[in-house]
């Protein structure tokens, strides 16, 4: 019985190709490949999706013309590695684009919200395959402690460009305009 219990409590996976991976029955279940590997995430918490859902109106504010999608919405980077970020922007003048499956090739900004069963994966596997794919910027939301990192893409590796948080402003240089965080934010918590 122990042994059942701990089996359900681990995160299932399951190791497929990307080609596999499409094959799947469509589904609201967040699934990702990473290294080819199936990681199943459980259902986020309400104020990681509140979080998600400010940054990505943040975005569509402020970006350039292009176009900012929400998880579940896939990202294929190549055969082993599909990711599903919690909010991504595509320039309009972007190499990557859109098919009805799947965004082909990275994105140009890329948003991960923390969360218990994703904050290792989002700053470790997470963070190396958005830097080796040239995905130019990265945002790490934690809203636990209400601050944002961002990462800039520097010959090929990330450079922290900050840590911010409520009471900050800050320019992305993707997407070249201020963002205000304290709307952001606000009232995350019950």
């Amino acid at each position: 019985m122990e042994k059942a219990r701990l089996m359900m409590s681990a995160p299932e996976s399951i190791r497929q190709s990307a080609s596999d991976y499409f094959a799947r029955p469509e589904t609201s279940t967040l699934e990702e490949l990473i290294d080819g590997e199936i990681i199943v995430s459980p259902t986020p918490l309400i104020r990681h999706q509140r979080l998600v859902l400010r940054l990505a109106n943040a975005i569509e504010r402020a970006m350039p013309g292009g176009e900012v999608l929400i998880a579940p919405a896939a990202v294929m980077l190549d055969q082993e590695n599909v990711l599903e970020p919690d909010v991504f922007w595509i320039a309009a003048q972007s190499a990557s684009h859109l098919t009805d499956r799947a965004m082909q090739g990275p994105p140009d900004l890329v948003v991960e919200v923390l969360s218990p069963s994703s904050r290792a994966r989002d700053k470790k596997a997470k963070f190396r395959l958005y830097e080796r794919f040239g995905v130019a910027e990265y945002w790490i939301a934690d809203p636990d402690a209400a601050i944002l990192e961002a990462w800039t893409l520097r010959d090929g590796a990330y450079a922290l460009a900050g840590v911010f948080d409520a009471a900050d402003t800050f320019q992305s240089p993707v997407l070249g305009a201020a963002i205000a965080l304290g709307p952001v934010f606000a009232a995350l918590q019950f």
